[in-house]
């Protein structure tokens, strides 16, 4: 898998994982997300040992992490030399917004309120969202189009 497609489920894994949150104390199932069997094998193939009152969010959020981390390393060892002046200045913003994205999933996992928990989950998302965008407004095509593909279809990549 070239680092292109990693790239675009790792977004697909932000907006995914996100949807495992906390609302009032309940942690939802993979039955209620988008892509149900993709949640369960990651659940299924990570899961620790985590107090049973909210292991679906803990475990969705320590996955997130990993993943958010990966991706931040992924954006910076990209290899830049086919990038025109524009798409480096997209990818630029990429990399400082998925460090804003790997900072606002630590700061839900130590939230200790659902509510702060779920900002800090859409903030990750929307710095997530800025760097697609980005490649957009640059008009880096080709790169946009891997990360759409893969954002829309995670569960054909697990």
């Amino acid at each position: 898998m070239d680092k292109q497609q990693v790239l675009g489920f790792l977004n697909a894994y932000f907006l995914f994982y996100s949807l495992a949150s906390v609302h009032g104390g309940t942690a939802i199932s993979c039955d209620q997300t988008p892509f149900p069997e993709a949640c369960n094998y990651f659940i299924d193939t990570n899961i620790s040992k985590i107090p049973p009152l909210f292991a679906l969010r803990d475990q969705s959020l320590l996955i997130t992490m990993n993943k958010a981390i990966e991706a931040h390393q992924l954006v910076s060892s990209m290899d830049l030399s086919s990038f025109n002046h524009r798409a480096k200045l997209a990818w630029d913003d990429c990399l400082k917004l998925y460090e804003d994205a790997v900072d606002h999933v630590n700061r839900s996992m130590s939230s200790i309120n659902p509510v702060d928990s779920q900002t800090w989950l859409s903030a990750a998302i929307a710095s997530q969202r800025a760097c697609e965008n980005g490649f957009i407004d640059f008009q880096h095509r080709l790169l946009f189009r891997i990360l759409s593909k893969y954002a829309t279809q995670p569960h054909q990549i697990a």
